[in-house]
C-alpha cells in the first residue's frame, strides 16, 4: 500500500519540492509560474489548479511514472462546506452591508444583464465612485440565471 496515497495535492507538492531540496521560490522559477501560485497550491487554495500548471510543476520537480500520474490526476471532489449560503456556485464576496440609495446606478447594470442574455458587463464610472458594490449586488441577483456560477 502506498503511504502517500492519502496526501492532498498541496501536501504532495510540498513533499516533492522538499524532497528535491527546493524552496518555493526555486520551484516557481523552474516551473515558470508565480511564487504565489506555488504557495496557494501547497496551502490547498480555493481553486483547482489548471492541468498545465501541474504539468509544469511535474517537469520542474522531475516527477515521472506513477507519482506523475498522481500529481496530474484530477483532485477528488470535496463536499460543499456546511456553511454554504447558495446552491449555485459563485465567487462573489458577501456585501458588508445593504446597498441603499444606489438604485440609479444599479438599474442600468440590471438592464444590461437582461439585454440579450449578456454574460459580461463592464462598469466604467470614475475612480472612487463605487463600481464594486453595484456589481456585486447585481451578480448576487443573477446567480440563478447562471447555473455554472456568477
Amino acid at each position: 500500500m502506498d503511504v502517500d496515497s492519502d496526501l492532498t495535492l498541496g501536501e504532495r507538492i510540498r513533499r516533492l519540492r522538499r524532497g528535491a531540496g527546493l524552496s518555493q521560490e526555486e520551484l516557481a522559477a523552474r516551473a515558470g509560474i508565480s511564487l504565489c501560485s506555488v504557495g496557494d497550491l501547497e496551502r490547498g487554495g480555493p481553486h483547482a489548479p489548471r492541468r498545465e500548471t501541474l504539468r509544469l510543476l511535474a517537469e520542474a520537480l522531475g516527477v515521472f511514472g506513477a507519482e506523475r500520474g498522481r500529481l496530474l490526476a484530477p483532485p477528488r471532489a470535496l463536499p460543499p462546506p456546511a456553511t454554504a449560503r447558495s446552491a449555485v456556485p459563485h465567487n462573489s464576496p458577501a456585501p458588508p452591508n445593504p446597498l441603499i440609495g444606489r438604485a440609479a446606478e444599479v438599474a442600468p447594470v440590471r438592464a444590461g444583464m437582461r439585454r440579450r442574455g449578456a454574460r459580461l458587463i463592464t462598469l466604467t464610472w470614475p475612480a472612487g465612485f463605487g463600481k464594486t458594490r453595484p456589481a456585486v449586488a447585481v451578480a448576487g441577483e443573477a446567480l440563478s440565471a447562471f447555473p455554472d456560477g456568477a
